[in-house]
């Protein structure tokens, strides 16, 4: 297991913003193996969820994340778990998730799951969160890129 050092030296590296996200995944992972957890940030690079089981950096997921929106809608993201610990006096584990990008629609996905995030916040006023998804697929670096959010809300990622 990772130690708490190893935890925080990940969180210090991130290099994309994260936005609160208090949220409900699931997972398969392995041969078919099934499980649940917690969101508690989501951002560019990945989330950081909360779960009654220990998952191995380098272990691959799909996480399936449900939008309580008009749609109600699920968004599909491959990822990896990169650490995982055990929370102080409890049975319960925290993992970072780094999201695969090995889809021109996962930079969708994700942003979309990230602007949903800030709309739950009250930071996204219009309420279209697709259509905010869509036009932050359109990136310069790690911004993004023309769209109001990106300067309003500080992020960067």
């Amino acid at each position: 297991m990772n130690t708490n050092r190893d935890a925080e030296d990940t969180v210090n590296e991130r290099r994309f913003a994260r936005v609160p996200f208090l949220g409900h995944v699931q997972f398969v992972y392995g041969a078919g193996r099934k499980g649940s957890a917690h969101v508690n940030d989501v951002g560019r690079g990945g989330l950081r969820v909360h779960m009654g089981r220990y998952l191995r950096p380098g272990t691959k997921l799909m996480i399936s994340i449900p939008l309580r929106d008009s749609e109600q809608r699920t968004v599909e993201l491959k990822s990896e778990v990169i650490w995982c610990q055990r929370e102080a006096g409890r049975i319960e584990f925290s993992a970072g998730l780094r999201v695969y990008y090995d889809a021109p629609e996962a930079l969708e996905a994700i942003s979309e799951v990230m602007y949903y995030a800030l709309f739950e916040q009250g930071g996204l006023k219009n309420g279209n969160v697709k259509v905010a998804a869509q036009r932050a697929t359109s990136v310069r670096g790690t911004e993004f890129a023309g769209h109001p959010l990106s300067t309003a809300c500080g992020i960067t990622c």
